[in-house]
């Protein structure tokens, strides 16, 4: 199974393809309140390796659907215009670019703020040695009455999965974890891309770049940290779906 995975990962062979569909599904964000996304070239706290951020401030996703976005063969997907139409765009553009990835979801339904972290990694399961695509996750929910953070699921799922999420995520603790939340705001999604398969990350950076000026983003660069350029871009107008046009795929 974590050959599958990184098959998937193949259907991508060329970064470029990748890179397109992981910002085609920013762009489909639109229509859950997104205003703008973030790339950002970033390192790995336990390296310092370069990584690849993917941010936007759409509606996020509440914990099933985080699930869902994370496995394979689902798609809540229902126009015949849309690619990716069984929910693999993310997995596969994601795992084109690097082995592994971790999402940090914030979506707040019926007043009720989430927060949920997942991980797909490559890395993981060749060395762990799963026979199955194994997902960690987490999931809170705020409780209003305190601002504590209450588990969703039971104790002993919650410390299996946070086990597995310390050991070979960026993070090596829960507090590290939630702090990625910080500039998520009330909801949104952050996507880290760890282990990427490009050996130079200058290359990559410029095909990022020139795809998001493509897309008519008024691009800019603010300043250097850790020597990390951040690019954020207003995200364009949707087009318009013809024949020719592929559509876009969600998170």
């Amino acid at each position: 199974m974590a050959q599958f995975l990184h098959s998937n990962g193949i259907l991508h062979k060329w970064a470029f393809g990748a890179i397109v569909e992981l910002l085609d599904n920013v762009v489909d964000e639109i229509r859950n309140g997104t205003t703008f996304f973030i790339v950002d070239k970033t390192l790995n706290p336990r390296n310092g390796c370069p990584t690849l951020l993917i941010q936007d401030d759409g509606g996020g996703m509440d914990p099933d659907a985080m699930q869902c976005c994370l496995s394979f063969g689902f798609s809540d997907k229902k126009s015949k215009s849309t690619f990716g139409q069984y929910g693999n765009g993310f997995k596969t553009s994601s795992m084109g670019l690097g082995a592994d990835v971790v999402v940090f979801c914030r979506h707040m339904k019926n007043r009720k703020l989430a927060r949920s972290i997942g991980l797909l990694s490559f890395t993981f399961l060749t060395q762990v040695g799963y026979d199955r695509i194994v997902v960690p996750m987490v999931d809170y929910e705020v409780n209003t009455s305190t601002g504590a953070l209450d588990n969703l699921h039971s104790k002993e799922h919650y410390i299996a999965n946070l086990s597995m999420l310390l050991q070979w995520s960026l993070y090596s603790t829960e507090e590290e974890l939630l702090k990625q939340f910080e500039d998520v705001g009330y909801h949104g999604t952050k996507a880290v891309i760890y282990n990427l398969w490009f050996n130079d990350i200058r290359v990559l950076w410029s095909l990022i770049l020139s795809q998001i000026l493509r897309r008519g983003g008024q691009t800019k660069r603010s300043g250097k940290t850790c020597r990390a350029q951040r690019t954020k871009a207003r995200a364009p107008p949707r087009r318009d779906n013809n024949k020719n046009d592929k559509g876009t795929a969600g998170w």
